[in-house]
């Protein structure tokens, strides 16, 4: 028996050269919309590369600002000065005597400039006993003090109000 030649039809050669050169053109056509994407890809990438450059800048920036600002209210926090009233009630005295008294105790509370305020609001008690326990001599006169309002902030203001004048003898 005889082995028949192989023989294919000229429409399924046409079939398998046409199969062949749409894969070809399809790949062709992926390559190009894949270049396409890519490059649409790579761009998004470098835009939003440089808005983070931009972004992260402005928050340097800005986180250096903040920084600025809390060692400016850092410094506000502390008691930075110290402003005495005296109110003299029944008692006459001069302007002179009324200023010097208040430089006298605003010299004993000193040691309360640049301290935090949360220290000095904790030490209200020793204020307190400072200035009604001490007697103040002024003109052969020795004042005693009563503290009646005491105001913490970066000024620490202190109402005080005379609560007796005696005289002193001279040779005391």
């Amino acid at each position: 028996m005889r082995v028949p030649p192989h023989y294919t039809p000229p429409s399924v050669q046409r079939f398998f050269a046409g199969v062949i050169i749409g894969a070809l053109i399809g790949f062709i056509f992926f390559i190009i919309l894949f270049g396409i994407a890519q490059d649409r890809q790579i761009r998004k990438i470098k835009e939003q590369q440089a808005l983070i450059e931009k972004l992260v800048d402005k928050n340097e920036t800005l986180t250096k600002l903040k920084d600025e600002e809390n060692e400016e209210l850092s410094k506000k926090l502390k008691v930075q000065d110290i402003k005495v009233t005296i109110d003299s009630g029944k008692q006459e005295m001069k302007r002179f005597v009324i200023y010097s008294l208040e430089q006298e105790i605003s010299e004993q509370l000193n040691s309360l400039v640049s301290q935090e305020i949360t220290a000095v609001s904790s030490s209200k008690a020793l204020i307190f006993n400072t200035i009604n326990s001490r007697k103040f001599v002024l003109e052969d006169k020795a004042y005693q003090f009563k503290v009646k309002t005491l105001t913490i902030s970066t000024t620490l203001e202190i109402d005080v109000e005379v609560v007796e004048v005696k005289p002193t003898l001279a040779g005391q």
